[in-house]
């Protein structure tokens, strides 16, 4: 039993984030190619609107929906909820084999005091399936950024806490602009590192925290004390000490 997972390859400026959301078949699966442009906007101050760029490059039409959330941060968990903050234009397109969409993205209101922050859904409506084929759809999930008229920056904050029998690194933003970590090392003073689950989404939003679970091998010992954290951020590189602290 053969299953085909389509892969988007980053071309340039040219790039898609998917998640293929596949089925079996007997005889095989297929699965369509989508790209856009850019993968994540930003949106300046005072700008009320911006264009999305959706390409077909596969060999048949296809149909896409898309969608705008308003995205927020609870207890370092996304949540994506229903706004209308954000319109797209059209919501829904079929696009010929290599033609293009331009999507328009509009803002109701301009943003104010902290970053206004909203992720569009794109989802690939599959034709229906040949007899013992199954159709492979795409979700593409892009950041978009609105800017407030006022400068905002990022304001970071880091502490290790312990839930249960898991440890996690904790990251506060207190600014009014996200901020993106990746590359995160924590080192022991007695040179040993902890490891960090790198498939959590590096995005901290404003006002908002993550909170990365730490790996601890069987019989190692307790996390505790300071630790020295090393990332990368959007504009530079980070040094912290970070402390273990207990749960509020």
């Amino acid at each position: 039993m053969n299953t085909l997972i389509q892969r988007l390859r980053l071309r340039g400026p040219l790039a898609a984030v998917a998640i293929a959301l596949a089925g079996l078949a007997t005889t095989g699966a297929s699965a369509q190619s989508l790209a856009v442009l850019p993968v994540t906007i930003q949106m300046e101050p005072g700008q009320m609107a911006t264009l999305l760029t959706v390409i077909n490059q596969g060999p048949v039409e296809t149909a896409v929906q898309i969608r705008a959330f308003s995205w927020h941060q609870n207890d370092g968990s996304d949540q994506l909820v229903t706004s209308d903050e954000i319109m797209v234009s059209p919501p829904l397109a079929t696009i010929q084999p290599g033609g293009t969409q331009i999507v328009r993205l509009v803002l109701r209101n301009q943003v104010v005091g902290r970053e206004g922050t909203y992720r569009v859904l794109l989802d690939q409506i599959p034709p229906p399936a040949e007899p013992g084929v199954v159709r492979v759809a795409l979700r593409m999930s892009l950041p978009v950024f609105a800017e407030p008229a006022t400068r905002v920056a990022p304001d970071l904050s880091f502490h290790i806490e312990h839930e249960n029998d898991q440890a996690y690194l904790v990251a506060v933003n207190n600014g009014g602009r996200h901020e993106v970590i990746r590359d995160v090392t924590l080192e022991a003073k007695n040179g040993a590192n902890l490891t960090i689950d790198s498939t959590v989404s590096p995005y901290v939003l404003a006002g908002a925290k993550r909170r990365w679970p730490i790996g601890r091998a069987e019989g190692a010992a307790p996390i505790t004390g300071a630790y020295n954290l090393t990332a990368t951020t959007n504009t530079k590189p980070l040094k912290r000490s970070v402390a273990v602290v207990q749960r509020p």
